[in-house]
């Protein structure tokens, strides 16, 4: 059974990008509910095995790449939300520019995210050596990827995307088994 090692962006120190709305929302603390569902999801299926890794409280992305090549998972997915000016929209996923296995899994997710959320498809993006994400991308030994479905800063992708998360979960974890159970999966 193959596994996947989830990861939630941030921190709760460092807890990423912030909706505009009062009280904020934290990237880190949606998504910590999102990857919950995800897990969920997936050891209800039983498809494939899921790892939860946490960033350390300093938010060192070193001690988290050793982290994650310590679960030997076949697959790590972090868990992102964007942010930029308040009304960019849309889903993005990343992996690394070399990584065929990569580009694979984030296709696969990103087409999942984008029939759930329904939102611009912004696309998957390659990471190159100085780009956002690129370390941990490059530096981990599971197949990876780093998903970003909406713009947490964003009023409208916020509503849209706590209004679908648990869908949301279930298409993430239904992408992964996908990918890495293809012949179970016409």
């Amino acid at each position: 059974m193959k596994t996947l090692c989830l990861v939630v962006g941030h921190c709760n120190r460092y807890a990423g990008a912030q909706s505009a709305t009062v009280p904020p929302v934290r990237e880190f603390d949606w998504n910590s509910v999102l990857a919950t569902l995800i897990e969920d999801y997936m050891v209800q299926s039983g498809k494939v095995r899921v790892v939860r890794v946490w960033r350390p409280d300093n938010n060192n992305i070193a001690t988290l790449i050793q982290r994650v090549n310590a679960t030997k998972a076949d697959y790590y997915v972090e868990l992102h939300a964007n942010a930029f000016n308040k009304i960019a929209s849309g889903t993005e996923t990343l992996y690394w520019h070399t990584s065929s296995q990569g580009k694979r899994l984030a296709t696969a997710i990103q087409r999942a995210c984008v029939t759930i959320l329904g939102m611009p498809d912004r696309g998957i993006k390659a990471r190159f050596p100085k780009d956002r994400g690129a370390f941990q991308l490059s530096k981990t030994n599971p197949v990876a990827i780093i998903t970003e479905p909406f713009f947490i800063d964003t009023p409208r992708d916020l509503a849209n995307a706590t209004a679908k998360r648990e869908a949301l979960a279930i298409a993430i974890g239904q992408a992964i088994e996908h990918v890495a159970n293809p012949r179970a999966n016409p």
